[in-house]
C-alpha cells in the first residue's frame, strides 16, 4: 500500500505543479501599476514656420509636463503661454503629481497668417495618466480626451514663432 500511496502522492504533486505552471498563460494580461519610463529627451524646437512651432510646442509641452518642470518647454512660447503652462505644472506639484501625456492624432492647418500672427487649428486626441512624483508609480488609469484647438503664434523679431496662447474645446468627455 505505501508504494501506491507515494504513487499517487508523485501524480498529484505532478498535477499541481503543471496547474501551476499554465495558469499565467491562461490569466487574463493585466497592466502593472508601475510608472512611466524615463522620458526621451526632445532636441531643439522648430520654430522656422507657425505650425513647426506648434509641433515643437506639444513635444516640449508633453515633456514638461512628464518632468514637472516649465522650464524645459519655454523656448516654444511666450512668456504669457508660459505663465498658463507653469500654473498647471505648480497645481500638479501642490498634488504631488505629474502627468504623462501621448498625442495619438493631431490634424492641424494654418487658418490665418497675419504680419507677425498665424492662427492654427488642430484636431487633437490624447492619452494621458497622472503619477506621484515621490513614488513615480501611476495614480490614475489610463485617460483619453479629444479637443478642437486654436493656437495663436506669434513671430518674435528674431524670426521665431513661438505659441502665444492655446483655446482647447473639448470634443469628447475625459474617459
Amino acid at each position: 500500500m505505501p508504494s501506491i500511496k507515494r504513487y499517487a502522492l508523485v501524480v498529484l504533486l505532478m498535477f499541481v505543479l503543471l496547474a501551476l505552471a499554465t495558469i499565467p498563460a491562461c490569466a487574463p494580461s493585466v497592466e502593472p501599476l508601475l510608472g512611466p519610463e524615463e522620458p526621451e529627451i526632445p532636441g531643439e524646437p522648430d520654430l522656422s514656420t507657425p505650425q513647426a512651432a506648434v509641433t515643437s510646442y506639444l513635444t516640449l509641452l508633453n515633456f514638461s509636463y512628464r518632468m514637472a518642470n516649465s522650464e524645459a518647454a519655454a523656448s516654444a512660447m511666450t512668456s504669457a503661454e508660459w505663465v498658463r503652462v507653469d500654473a498647471y505644472i505648480q497645481l500638479n506639484c501642490t498634488k504631488n503629481r505629474a502627468i504623462e501625456q501621448h498625442l495619438d492624432l493631431f490634424e492641424g492647418a494654418l487658418r490665418s497668417i497675419e504680419a507677425s500672427r498665424a492662427i492654427v487649428t488642430a484636431t487633437e486626441d490624447w492619452r494621458y495618466r497622472y503619477f506621484d512624483l515621490d513614488s513615480v508609480l501611476y495614480t490614475s488609469d489610463v485617460l483619453s480626451i479629444s479637443y478642437e484647438t486654436t493656437y495663436t503664434v506669434l513671430q518674435q523679431s528674431d524670426g521665431r514663432w513661438l505659441v502665444d496662447s492655446v483655446e482647447a474645446t473639448s470634443s469628447t468627455p475625459p474617459q
